[in-house]
């Protein structure tokens, strides 16, 4: 285990511009950081779910892998927040960072979701791979490497590519192309990183929507293709609720696109083309179509676990409504089947009474609070 974690260090060592040639030992050795000067810094992760299950999980076993920290002299740091700055367009200063007692700078490189997880923890070290000597390029080019083994959310990593690939062109690589900055930088395929980048292009409601997961990542090439067609931001959204509503995959999305762009040069009648009453008239269908459906399968799946539930089969020890994560889950559901109803008002009264009275068994069943 030992050794395939030095061969693993020797590795990035190799990315952060260190040699086994030119050095007999690489600069680098593990040891514990006080988490009380570690600094962090802009990074290409900036959503960090599940931190109180990884802090519970170091908890019970240790933390098994450590993070990378490079230490900088007062002014090896300014220069590196110099070109940090540059690079995530943000405005860090020295002066907001926690220097240690040696008047020296620890900074992380990576590994900010084990950080946080071991401070939730209250520890006052954290196991680190420390650098000493690293220059900025080197040290980014790890960063993204080392993502490469971590999940994180493709829209925030294509605005990460976006910007180290704009970074390295501004600072002695002009004609540098996608293809090598894929292999040499970013450790992903020259196809991922076109994507990344054409993501980054679109207008921002839609990046926006796409960073909530509303409109799935997936998505994003074929509304890049429609927005090249001359489609506004405003269709654009229109297009991606079609394909939402649709439940449309991410290939039957873009053959969808494929499909538009072909009868649009053609010259043919589109679906876009229609009337807006038509338009909403056929998307009322669908998604009426795809609620029931929804409806359905609650209904019955509940159905079946009350009856498990009724017959003895399941107890208090193993209920599905337990105060855990079922229990959460299905509260929500009746609250968003309350928030429906609001939007019911061409229903007859006798569905609105049938449709409360189901909440408000489900309310008895559940010991769900329905208002």
């Amino acid at each position: 285990m030992l050794q395939k974690l030095l061969s693993f260090l020797s590795f990035l060592a190799g990315l952060l511009g260190f040699s086994r040639k030119a050095h007999s030992k690489p600069k680098f050795h593990i040891c514990e950081i006080e988490t009380a000067t570690l600094n962090v810094l802009e990074q290409p992760r900036r959503t960090f779910k599940d931190i109180e299950s990884l802090a519970e999980s170091i908890k019970e076993i240790s933390q098994m892998h450590p993070v990378i920290v490079i230490r900088l002299s007062e002014e090896e740091c300014k220069k590196h927040l110099g070109e940090v700055n540059d690079l995530w367009e943000s405005s860090f200063d020295i002066k907001e960072l926690r220097a240690r007692s040696d008047g020296s700078y620890d900074i992380l490189l990576a590994g900010e979701r084990r950080f946080r997880a071991v401070s939730l923890n209250g520890s006052k070290t954290i196991t680190a791979s420390l650098w000493k000597g690293v220059l900025s390029i080197p040290a980014f080019k790890a960063q993204f490497q080392e993502n490469i083994h971590s999940s994180v959310p493709p829209a925030e990593e294509a605005y990460a590519h976006k910007q180290f690939f704009l970074y390295l062109k501004r600072n002695g690589n002009p004609n540098l192309s996608v293809a090598e900055f894929a292999r040499k930088y970013a450790g992903r395929s020259a196809s991922t990183v076109h994507e990344s980048l054409r993501f980054c292009e679109l207008p921002d409601k839609v990046r926006a929507l796409i960073e909530e997961t509303v409109i799935p990542y997936g998505y994003g090439y074929g509304l890049f293709r429609l927005q090249n067609e001359g489609l506004d931001e405003n269709a654009l959204m229109a297009f991606a609720a079609d394909g939402l509503i649709r439940r449309l995959t991410v290939l039957k999305f873009e053959a969808r696109v494929s499909e538009f762009i072909e009868v649009k040069k053609s010259g043919q009648t589109n679906l876009f083309e229609f009337s807006e009453e038509d338009f909403k008239k056929e998307r009322r269908m669908v998604v009426e179509k795809n609620t029931v459906e929804y409806l359905w399968a609650n209904e019955a799946y509940l159905k079946r676990l009350i009856a498990l539930v009724e017959s003895g089969k399941l107890g208090e020890g193993d209920s599905p409504y337990s105060s855990g994560s079922p229990r959460r889950r299905l509260s929500a559901l009746v609250d968003f089947l309350q928030l429906s109803l609001s939007h019911m008002e061409n229903l007859g009264p006798r569905k609105i009474k049938k449709l409360r009275g189901a909440l408000e068994a489900l309310e008895s069943d559940t010991d769900v609070v329905v208002h």
